[in-house]
């Protein structure tokens, strides 16, 4: 099993390497990975010589600019490693700011499941020039989208994981559970790559969310909790109380100056 592991890892590598090596020749140094996944973050297009003004001209409308970036994706399709972007994709943003620039943000599915963050926001100027693109799609994608676990089963899977982490106390799912494709790597800069699994997202809280709001990632195949994400969004709380009987499960592993919060 860990040779095969090996392998696979040792693919993966080669294939990131053979789709940077034809970034480079396509953008030069134009092209942004992250250095420890390997994922492909960012391309900014060469500067288009006497195309960069739009001076006198008007800027393209929203369904001007959004074919221009629908022609852009296309174009590099074999860097962002889609085969059909008009499948894969599906606009999800379409802003245009002060300067008359659009940011158009693209969901990324796979087979009509959707990628857990995955994503890429092309930003095509008021000169009707893609400027750059800032991307976090999933390559690594599994070849089945069935579940084996019910989204019943995997609620209740979600709750007492809740209870568990929260020391006891009443949690509750918010909403229904949703198939997503997920990958470690799309939610941290410092994980690395490794291939997406369909997996179950569980949204528990508990009656008090400083307690615990959580985003829980079942496998979809064998219902093993594979991640989970605090949603949490600031430490504006006392994070371990010395005097409660409530058990905190989660490391306390920071380092905190504040004399708000107690370590022990």
């Amino acid at each position: 099993m860990q040779g095969r592991r090996r392998y696979s890892a040792l693919v993966i590598g080669c294939l990131m390497l053979a789709s940077q090596a034809a970034a480079q020749e396509l953008y030069g140094d134009a092209i942004i990975a992250n250095p420890i996944s390997g994922r492909l973050i960012a391309l900014k297009p060469p500067v288009v010589a006497g195309k960069t003004s739009q001076a006198g001209l008007r800027a393209p409308s929203k369904k001007e600019a959004k074919a221009i970036s629908d022609s852009f994706i296309s174009a590099n399709k074999a860097l962002l490693q889609l085969k059909n972007p008009a499948l894969e994709l599906r606009v999800k943003k379409h802003i245009v700011d002060s300067h008359e620039n659009s940011h158009i943000g693209y969901a990324q599915y796979h087979m009509g499941v959707p990628v857990y963050r995955g994503e890429i926001f092309v930003h095509v100027g008021s000169d009707a020039q893609v400027h750059y693109a800032n991307t976090n799609l999933e390559n690594t994608l599994p070849d089945s989208v069935r579940p084996k676990i019910t989204a019943g089963r995997v609620r209740e899977l979600g709750i007492a994981q809740g209870m568990t982490d929260s020391g006891g106390t009443q949690v509750v799912a918010q909403g229904n559970p949703e198939l997503v494709i997920f990958s470690p790597a799309a939610v941290s800069e410092v994980l690395p790559s490794a291939p997406s699994s369909l997996a179950w997202l569980v949204r528990v809280q508990a009656d008090d969310p400083a307690l615990l709001s959580e985003h829980y990632f079942f496998d979809a195949i064998s219902g093993v909790l594979t991640y989970h994400e605090s949603q949490i969004e600031g430490l504006n709380r006392l994070v371990f109380d010395p005097g409660s009987t409530l058990n905190h499960p989660w490391p306390l592993d920071l380092t905190i100056t504040d004399p708000d919060y107690v370590i022990p």
